[in-house]
C-alpha cells in the first residue's frame, strides 16, 4: 500500500499562484516524493505516478457537501472537541471558491478506480480518505503551535511553527518510521527565516501534505491511531487520537 496526502487549494478556478501540496510516502515508510500543483491534471499525474496497484489518498478538503448552507454535522462535532472548522456548504464554495474542487478531485480519482472510504477494506485497493493534518501538529508530533495566517498570528510565528514541524518530520522518531532521504530532505532543509508571502504558504502547504499521507499511513497500520468523525452520507474527517 502508498499514501499519497493532497493538501488542497480550494479554488476551481486554475491558477500557478493557487498551489496544492502533495506528498507519497510508499509502502515501507520513505517519502519518495513531494511537488507543489497548480492543475487538476497535475495533481491526478503526481497520485498516477506514485499509487501503485494499492494506494490510499488522504486529502484535506471538504470531499462530501450536500447541503446548501451552513456546516456540514462533521464541522458541528470538531467543533465539540475544541477543534475549529471552516464551515462548509455548497452555497458558500460555488461564491468563494466557484464550487467544491474536492469532490471534483474525488470524482476523477473514481474513474481511475478509487473509492471514498472510512476505513481499508480487504476487497478494495484503492481508497480515499478526507483528513484534517491540523489536529495532527500536537496529536503526531506533540506540538502547540499555530501556523495558520489569522489576527495575533505573525510571520515569525508561521515560520517558527513550520520550523519545528518540518525538524520534527525530518527527526526519525516518528512511529511508525518515516524516512526522509535526499533528495526529498534537501528539498525540506531550506532556511524557513527567509521565506516570506506565498512562498512561506507553499512550503506550509507541502508539510501538511506529507502530515495527510502520514496520518493515512500510521491509520493503515494502526486503526487505534485515528478516529473517524462523520459518515458518508453527510462528509466526515479521519483525525489522529489524542
Amino acid at each position: 500500500m502508498n499514501f499519497i496526502g493532497v493538501d488542497l487549494a480550494w479554488k476551481i478556478a486554475e491558477s500557478p499562484k493557487l498551489r496544492t501540496g502533495l506528498a507519497a510516502i510508499d509502502s515501507g515508510g520513505q517519502l519518495v516524493g513531494i511537488i507543489l500543483a497548480a492543475t487538476d491534471n497535475e495533481i491526478l499525474a503526481f497520485i498516477q505516478k506514485h499509487a501503485g496497484d494499492s494506494c490510499a489518498v488522504g486529502i484535506d478538503a471538504p470531499l462530501i457537501v450536500p447541503n446548501e448552507t451552513g456546516h456540514r454535522p462533521v464541522e458541528l462535532l470538531l467543533a465539540k472537541r475544541g477543534i475549529p472548522a471552516y464551515p462548509a456548504n455548497r452555497s458558500l464554495f460555488k461564491r468563494v471558491y466557484g464550487g467544491v474542487r474536492g469532490e471534483v478531485l474525488v470524482k476523477r480519482l473514481q474513474e481511475e478506480g478509487f473509492f471514498l472510504s472510512m476505513d481499508y477494506p480487504k476487497d478494495i485497493h484503492r481508497v480515499i480518505f478526507e483528513v484534517f493534518p491540523s489536529p495532527a501538529y500536537k496529536a503526531i508530533l506533540g506540538l502547540d503551535i499555530k501556523v495558520k495566517r489569522r489576527k495575533g498570528v505573525g510571520t515569525s510565528d508561521i515560520q517558527k511553527g513550520l520550523a519545528a514541524i518540518r525538524d520534527k518530520l525530518l527527526s526519525l522518531t516518528l512511529d511508525p518510521l518515516l524516512v526522509i532521504g535526499s533528495p526529498v530532505r534537501d528539498k525540506l532543509s531550506v532556511d524557513i527565516g527567509e521565506l516570506r508571502g506565498a512562498a512561506l504558504d507553499q512550503f506550509g502547504d507541502i508539510l501538511d501534505a506529507i502530515l495527510c499521507a502520514y496520518i493515512i499511513y500510521r491509520y493503515y497500520f494502526d486503526c487505534d491511531s485515528a478516529k473517524v468523525v462523520g459518515d458518508l452520507e453527510t462528509g466526515y474527517i479521519l483525525l489522529p487520537k489524542y
